[in-house]
């Protein structure tokens, strides 16, 4: 499927613009919207960008931990990170999917996502491989799970 918009955004303007594949393009001019909506609208994007950090997460505390991680630098007045491979990997998930489609070693597949901007990182999750992959060891450790507590859950039967 073909692109349909991109999104550009002017910083030093304060604007966002909207180039939509037909040629059309929109912009907003954030100093033009109403303080309202400005200040929701900064709150949406914080509530994105937070909550982006732990979309991969596996566990509450890795959540918590990328959360944090993303405030902390917020509020030292970062926006982009810039990650070096000494750095705690966004998803080890992600990066056992991409290990397993390319071969490459676990460790050498977090190095390089660590090393992506956010927008390639999206791009990489919603890659229809990465997706299959994901959902495959996904699967994988549901089943697992269920296998390990099967001797501590009560009988399905009894449950219907």
């Amino acid at each position: 499927m073909a692109k349909i918009a991109t999104k550009r955004l002017d910083t030093d303007q304060g604007i966002v613009r909207f180039e939509f594949a037909n040629g059309e393009v929109l912009e907003v001019n954030v100093a033009q919207l109403p303080e309202s909506i400005r200040r929701q609208a900064l709150l949406h994007g914080v509530s994105q960008k937070v909550g982006d950090a732990y979309a991969g997460a596996e566990s509450a505390e890795e959540a918590l931990e990328a959360a944090r991680s993303v405030v902390e630098r917020l509020m030292a007045g970062e926006w982009r990170t810039i990650r070096q491979g000494s750095g705690k990997p966004r998803s080890t998930m992600l990066a056992e999917a991409l290990s397993r489609l390319t071969g490459r070693d676990v460790a050498e597949c977090q190095e390089r996502i660590a090393a992506l901007d956010d927008a390639a990182v999206k791009a990489l999750r919603k890659h229809p491989q990465i997706q299959a992959e994901l959902a495959k060891i996904r699967a994988e450790r549901l089943a697992a799970k269920a296998e390990a507590g099967a001797d501590s859950a009560p009988d399905l039967a009894e449950l219907l």
